[in-house]
């Protein structure tokens, strides 16, 4: 199951409880801390990001998020792109 929501703590709080709620890990999608950085502005919060400590995706960004010079990124800054068009590109760069 994907989840796509913006690189910040609200996103992955969502993510954490889709995951919670289906009992099934949860793949970020459009979720990478490279596209937050390239694209992204100052994190403005780090409220909440110790709570989302976890193993798989979820963990990793919000470990990320609470480092320093962690950026978030609102996901209606992107273009859409379905994860099966976005692990083509990916696998060809």
């Amino acid at each position: 199951m994907y989840h796509w929501g913006d690189i910040d703590a609200g996103g992955l709080r969502i993510a954490a409880h889709l995951e919670d709620t289906f009992e099934t890990a949860i793949r970020l999608h459009q979720m990478e801390h490279e596209l937050a950085l390239t694209l992204g502005s100052p994190l403005q919060s780090s409220k909440g990001l110790e709570k989302l400590a976890r193993p798989g995706q979820i963990g990793q960004l919000a470990c990320w998020l609470r480092g320093g010079g962690a950026k978030m990124l609102e996901q209606e800054e992107l273009d859409p792109k379905t994860p099966i068009f976005a692990a083509l590109v990916h696998d060809q760069s």
